[in-house]
């Protein structure tokens, strides 16, 4: 045998068992679709607006929304800062605590600056005791449900009840 570095073989490869020049390699049997180091990726589901315009997550009509921002004079509810950048419409009472039936009433909503992650609003969603706290968010099952009867802390100055005509001046509500 001839010596190259390389350790010998003990056993010799078997006769005809090797690659025959120009015969394509074959698998005894098929390898399994799906498997090895990259697995096929679902393509992403296309997200279909509601049917139902009171439906959860149902946009939020335009004169609805320009009505809440006339209301607030164009400052967040939350800080009182001019809203410069993207805001949104937050919800006092989210749809899945019985919402639904005050969805477009001035009242149950709030003009707070950012996304629901970023800003104000991302504040309030990430705090839910201090927007319970502050009023802007009604708890379930709230002995006031009516979000007209239900303090606001308005810019963290003074507590009012949200109207159609604007804000009230209000006394926190009891425990």
């Amino acid at each position: 045998m001839k010596s190259s570095g390389q350790p010998q073989r003990r056993k010799p490869l078997n006769p005809g068992k090797g690659l025959a020049p120009g015969k394509p390699i074959q698998r005894k049997t098929p390898m399994p679709r799906g498997a090895g180091p990259v697995a096929s990726v679902p393509a992403p589901r296309k997200r279909q607006a509601p049917k139902d315009p009171d439906a959860i997550g149902a946009a939020l009509p335009q004169d609805v929304r320009q009505a809440r921002v006339l209301l607030s004079g164009g400052l967040c509810d939350w800080c009182g800062r001019p809203i410069t950048g993207p805001y949104s419409i937050h919800h006092r009472l989210p749809g899945r605590m019985g919402g639904r039936r005050n969805k477009h009433r001035l009242a149950a909503l709030a003009l707070l600056d950012g996304t629901g992650t970023t800003g104000c609003h991302g504040l309030l969603e990430s705090s839910r005791t201090l927007a319970l706290g502050a009023g802007f968010l009604i708890p379930d099952g709230a002995a006031v449900p009516a979000p007209e009867l239900y303090p606001m802390f308005l810019h963290q100055v003074r507590w009012v009840l949200v109207t159609p005509e604007g804000f009230a001046d209000s006394a926190p509500l009891a425990a």
